[in-house]
């Protein structure tokens, strides 16, 4: 479905008010990004879509705020919800800069910091900012409500 607004039903895309390649590019490596990595568990993406020199804002605790830690954020995070889904809800650049408006599903099958596995079906939402340069995410800043995982 797609309204004349160009909403495919799917998620919602603003930020660049005529469709430029730069605003597309940026916005297609953080789409690719989440999906490849979250959606389809390929590890890979990281170093295809993440720069030498990235620097998360945000890390995980106790893990390096590099590409080193989103692989293992995400396996922190695919063993304690194995059937963890991502999806983007809405995506939004401006610049180098893009916004990914996220809803993680998923059923907590495993230990999380810590905590044992509840069986409980959760649903956290978030964003994820990334800047761009050259093709890559060289900055990332996420926030998360995290409360859903209790």
């Amino acid at each position: 479905m797609t309204d004349s607004g160009g909403y495919t039903g799917q998620y919602r895309e603003s930020g660049t008010s005529s469709r430029t390649s730069r605003g597309d590019d940026v916005k297609n490596v953080t789409r690719r990004a989440i999906d490849g990595l979250w959606n389809n568990g390929d590890l890979n993406v990281v170093d295809e879509f993440y720069a030498s020199n990235y620097v998360d804002h945000t890390p995980q605790a106790g893990l390096a705020p590099n590409r080193d830690g989103v692989k293992k954020t995400y396996n922190l995070y695919h063993k304690a919800f194995p059937d963890l889904n991502t999806q983007i809800t809405d995506l939004i650049a401006e610049g180098d800069r893009v916004c990914a408006v996220v809803q993680a599903h998923g059923t907590n099958q495993g230990d999380l910091l810590g905590m044992p596995p509840t069986g409980k079906s959760v649903t956290l939402e978030g964003c994820v900012i990334n800047r761009i340069s050259n093709g890559k995410i060289v900055e990332s800043w996420e926030y998360f409500d995290q409360l859903g995982l209790f």
